[in-house]
C-alpha cells in the first residue's frame, strides 16, 4: 500500500475508536513521508488515548516535522503548546512567531 492508502486506513480506524491500530498505521505512513499522519499521530500523543501513553515531547517533534512539511494546522497546534507550555517550555514570543507564520501560510493556501 502507498502512504496515502495507509493514512486513509489509519484515519478510518482512528474514527472508529481503534486508536492503537491507527497509531501503528500512522507510523507506517509517516515512514513514507505522509504529513497528515504526522499531524494525527501528534494529536493522539499530545494527551494520549485508548491505552496509548501521552508523549508530549514526541507530539511536539511530530508537529514540528509536519509544520516543516507545510501543515498550517500543525503550526497552529504548536502555537497552543508554546502558549500553554505543554510539551515545551512556555514561550509566548515563539508562539507569536509561529502564529504569524501560520497566518502567512494559510493566506497562501
Amino acid at each position: 500500500m502507498d502512504a496515502e492508502s495507509v493514512f486513509k486506513e489509519a484515519s478510518t480506524l482512528h474514527r472508529q475508536g481503534k486508536i492503537r491500530e491507527a497509531v501503528e498505521l500512522y507510523h507506517k505512513a509517516i515512514t513514507a513521508g505522509n504529513i497528515d499522519a504526522m499531524f494525527n499521530l501528534a494529536s493522539i500523543l499530545e494527551s494520549g488515548a485508548d491505552g496509548v501513553t501521552a508523549d508530549p515531547a514526541e507530539s511536539v517533534r511530530l508537529y514540528r516535522e509536519a509544520a516543516n512539511g507545510g501543515s498550517v494546522d500543525a503550526l497552529f497546534n504548536l502555537v497552543c503548546l508554546y502558549m500553554n507550555g505543554n510539551g515545551v517550555q512556555q514561550d509566548s514570543v515563539e508562539a507569536v512567531r509561529l502564529c504569524r507564520l501560520a497566518e502567512s501560510l494559510a493566506q497562501l493556501s
